[in-house]
């Protein structure tokens, strides 16, 4: 995989840079956000940990990528700014909770 910087963006409020690459890939398939990461961890000399991808676009018909990253200054800066994943199992379980709400609420009408 070829990785070519097209836009750098330092964000000093939010201790992070913002960077716009695009990658050519050689396959049949676009690659996924893991692989993205350690590529740009190793191009920009960071820890794996401090990069976040935040979008891969590829282009229809040609073996390249869009991609958006925000490589942190810290871990805790990292921890900061980035919002929390769910769980499935969290999203599962507040799924289940809420008709169970609107349940008890027509049964006390």
């Amino acid at each position: 995989m070829n990785l070519k910087i097209l836009k750098e963006t330092d964000s000093p409020l939010l201790c992070r840079k913002v960077l716009n690459f695009e990658v050519e890939y050689s396959g049949s398939r676009t690659p996924k956000k893991e692989e993205v990461k350690k590529l740009i961890a190793v191009a920009q000399k960071v820890k794996e940990d401090l990069v976040v991808v935040k979008h891969v676009y590829p282009k229809f018909g040609e073996a390249k990528a869009r991609i958006i990253a925000h490589v942190y200054n810290t871990l805790n800066d990292l921890q900061k700014y980035e919002p929390k994943k769910k769980s499935k199992s969290e999203a599962g379980e507040k799924k289940a909770e809420k008709p169970k709400e609107k349940a008890d609420a027509k049964k006390e009408s």
